[in-house]
């Protein structure tokens, strides 16, 4: 990745303004997966100066801001467990210090350890231009116009938990699943390799294979979609295990 220009403005408002208005722009985030592209952008807007890298606790909820990196997801002692989970199973140390939660849910990546645990936890999006919005209605949705992801607002659930499958440690999920509960039950399964997707209020007297029956599984040279759907399978079994002990 070339930029030809780099901007630093002091605000989201400025921020914004440079997206709509400059040459080619690309957000930065923490910039880890824009490392790997090979192409050459115009500008670049660093958010580093618009005071996005805030955690609040509320009653209610945690509110992220969307330069809050994973290592901070990782270690806050507030975050749901399965957030907590999700980010120690993402490379190593080094990069989650590097890679934001804003750039992760951006991008809307097929192979998110990040998005996953979110969208069980029935995270919801707060944007400069377009306002609120539930993180699952950002995933459904086609609407591409440009804005800037200001902050990540996470319910506090009573319980989550995160499983994976991954050919090596610091390698992506061949699958992943969250599950989260507070007033209902929700299952989130990413890494299919598509982006996570979401079942509400299962009815836990199908089988695992029944619950997932809807959710579609690809081949990519990792996995077969068959093998995903095995894997996907196994892990809900034993989150459904833990979860009739969860009170």
């Amino acid at each position: 990745m070339n930029f030809e220009e780099i901007v630093m403005p002091a605000t989201v408002a400025e921020a914004y303004e440079a997206l709509t208005t400059a040459e080619n722009p690309v957000i930065l985030g923490g910039g880890g997966f824009l490392k790997l592209q090979n192409r050459r952008v115009h500008t670049a807007i660093d958010l580093s100066r618009c005071g996005l890298e805030e955690v609040h606790l509320t009653p209610d909820c945690i509110e992220v801001g969307a330069m809050v990196t994973l290592r901070t997801l990782e270690t806050h002692p507030e975050m749901p467990r399965a957030l907590r989970t999700a980010m120690k199973n993402i490379v190593g140390v080094a990069l989650r210090n590097l890679v934001t939660v804003g750039g992760s849910v951006s991008g809307r990546y097929g192979f998110s350890d990040v998005i996953t645990p979110l969208l069980a936890l029935d995270a919801h999006l707060d944007f400069h231009k377009k306002g609120r919005m539930s993180l699952e209605a950002f995933l459904e949705s086609q609407d591409r116009t440009p804005d800037i992801l200001v902050k990540i607002r996470i319910p506090r659930a009573a319980h989550s938990a995160f499983y994976n499958v991954q050919l090596t440690y610091t390698d992506f999920s061949m699958v992943n699943l969250a599950i989260a509960r507070n007033h209902h039950l929700r299952i989130a399964v990413g890494a299919r390799p598509g982006v996570a997707r979401l079942i509400k209020d299962p009815d836990l007297r199908l089988t695992p294979g029944e619950i997932l029956e809807k959710i579609k599984f690809a081949k990519d040279d990792k996995a077969s979609g068959d093998y995903r759907r095995t894997l996907a399978e196994t892990l809900l079994a034993d989150a459904l295990k833990e979860v009739s002990q969860w009170k």
